[in-house]
């Protein structure tokens, strides 16, 4: 049987913010009042009040490995590839603010593509997360609106796992996209 590849586009994901702008407003306004002793004296004082806004830049991900399937190591017709454990897994690094929280979110089943036509397959993905480049100790992510932070570099790391039945798949080679968004909350 021949390799069954899946790629996956790196260049879409909604992250669009591309800017970083600080900025700082101070005012100074006068406060009138009374002074203690209930004399109607005027006190004046200053009041500075200071606002900043940061806009986090955009989140790059890259792709370091992609998948691998391989129709041969097929059980009852169905390749599964554990994205904690299996070194066919794929690879991609998103980098973005230093610390900063994101909202993780991909769809889980997409379809492949014969790449001569016609024939498709189904794949279910399934996701691991990690801060640091350890793919042992990465956690599966779940569908929930959930936050992660991006590592003291920036960085994050994706294992792209799943299942896909190749029992009644035609030969050759299958191509398909996977999406998945990572946002600043």
């Amino acid at each position: 049987m021949q390799l069954v590849s899946v790629t996956y586009n790196s260049r879409v994901f909604a992250c669009a913010i591309v800017c970083l702008a600080m900025f700082s407003v101070l005012a100074t306004e006068p406060v009138y009042g009374q002074n203690g002793n209930g004399n109607n004296g005027v006190k004046t004082g200053t009041i500075n009040v200071a606002a900043s806004i940061a806009i986090p830049t955009e989140v790059q991900l890259t792709t370091l490995r992609n998948m691998s399937l391989d129709q041969q190591l097929a059980s009852r017709g169905r390749v599964n590839i554990d994205p904690v454990t299996d070194s066919r897994s794929g690879l991609l690094r998103a980098e973005g603010e230093p610390n900063a929280l994101v909202q993780i979110s991909f769809v889980r089943e997409q379809s492949l593509s014969h790449m001569e036509g016609g024939a498709e397959v189904t794949f279910e993905f399934v996701i691991a997360g990690n801060e640091i480049e350890d793919q042992a100790s990465a956690e599966v992510l779940d569908l929930e609106n959930r936050q992660y932070s991006l590592n003291e570099d920036g960085e994050y790391y994706f294992w792209i796992g799943g299942e896909v039945n190749l029992e009644n798949a035609s030969r050759g080679s299958y191509e398909g996209m996977f999406t998945v968004e990572i946002e600043y909350p």
